[in-house]
């Protein structure tokens, strides 16, 4: 036994000991050659327990190891299974009286009227005759497992659990040879090799089991990662949308839309972006209002070209601006013009470049001393 192959019987949870290499001996002929699908095995499972005397021997043999040892499988449940039922099938077909039916089942159908029939009889279509007798054909004669001659497939019918499907078989046999379905009757072989196939064949353990399992290991380890990625990739897409939603100004409990949504000249793209508003600091106040302290002032209906109502003379807030400019020029030091100011002010930004500085700055200069 190589190395590699310890190593996966390992990785499987198979006790090396009693596990031989009967996934290539023994299994050669199963393994290569599926059993076909007919629509008349319907009939054959109403007419039948077949399918339920392989189950009670495939637990009979998994349940007593000491009597059905591993090493031997390929005996009990591997190509001396299909010759041995090939066998019986034309022990049986030998038997019939009948020489039109006997050389039917010996020899499958012979002309396009036949392949009609089968047809009809089976639900199925033209072909399906020949299909099923090529495959009755193609199985072994004789098979001797491991060569040895205790191990002819002949001695299974030693087995008594065997011997069950066994009856089983042959009754099916008879009641379909002998009765007006007889045209079906080679397709009763594929039958019950398939029924071994979906009980036993597609489910023994050992080395081939030791293979299934060690893929769904690997099975197992990759489909959480993959889900793990695709998580992780929806919670970065969600991250990153919620960043643009915070630079756009959007509220990130909100139910957001789209970013494709909003179309411009049949293009795609983001609709407005609206900044948050916040807090104008000092200096941008500062700033806005001797900026604006230049513009003329038009007196439309009581109201300036700005929306503020031009204050009353004879109100008793009133100051006359005369008496404003000669204010800022004593307490700053300069001219009280707008275009003064306006200079004075960009000089500070030019000088200053973070906000707390310039803001500092402009309150310095333009507050009360």
């Amino acid at each position: 036994m190589s190395d590699e192959l310890k190593r996966m019987q390992e990785l499987a949870g198979v006790p090396i000991n009693e596990i031989a290499d009967f996934g290539s001996e023994g299994f050669k002929w199963i393994d290569s050659h599926p059993a076909p699908y007919f629509p008349s095995y319907q009939g054959f499972n109403n007419a039948s327990d077949i399918s339920n005397k392989i189950k009670v021997y495939w637990d009979e043999i998994r349940s007593e190891p000491k009597q059905y040892d591993q090493r031997d499988w390929g005996f009990y449940i591997g190509d001396t299974i299909p010759t041995y039922f090939k066998n019986v099938y034309m022990m049986l077909a030998n038997q019939i009286s009948n020489p039109e039916r006997r050389e039917y089942l010996l020899k499958g159908p012979t002309d396009p009227y036949q392949e009609e029939q089968i047809k009809k009889a089976s639900n199925g279509k033209i072909g399906d005759g020949k299909k099923a007798f090529d495959f009755l054909k193609s199985i072994p004669d004789n098979y001797s497992f491991k060569g040895d001659s205790k191990f002819d497939s002949k001695y299974l019918g030693n087995d008594s659990k065997f011997a069950a499907i066994d009856s089983s078989f042959q009754k099916l046999f008879n009641e379909y040879a002998s009765g007006p379905s007889y045209l079906l009757t080679p397709m009763i072989i594929s039958y019950v090799m398939q029924n071994f196939n979906d009980i036993i064949w597609d489910n023994r353990s050992g080395v081939r089991a030791s293979f299934d399992r060690r893929e769904k290991m690997k099975q197992d380890d990759t489909v959480p990662r993959l889900e793990e990625n695709k998580i992780n990739k929806i919670n970065k897409m969600s991250k990153e949308l919620n960043r643009m939603q915070e630079l756009a100004g959007v509220p990130v409990n909100e139910e957001k839309e789209s970013l494709n949504e909003h179309q411009i000249g049949g293009v795609v793209g983001i609709g407005a972006i609206h900044t948050p508003k916040r807090e104008k600091s000092d200096y941008e106040m500062a700033f806005e209002h001797f900026m604006n302290e230049g513009e003329e002032v038009e007196e439309v209906m009581g109201y300036d070209r700005r929306g503020e109502k031009i204050p009353d003379p004879e109100a008793s807030n009133y100051t006359k601006m005369s008496e404003e400019d000669d204010t800022m020029e004593e307490a700053v030091g300069i001219s009280a013009t707008p275009e003064a100011i306006r200079g004075e002010i960009q000089k500070l930004i030019n000088k200053f470049e973070f906000d707390e500085d310039l803001g500092a700055a402009v309150r310095s200069k333009f507050s009360s001393k």
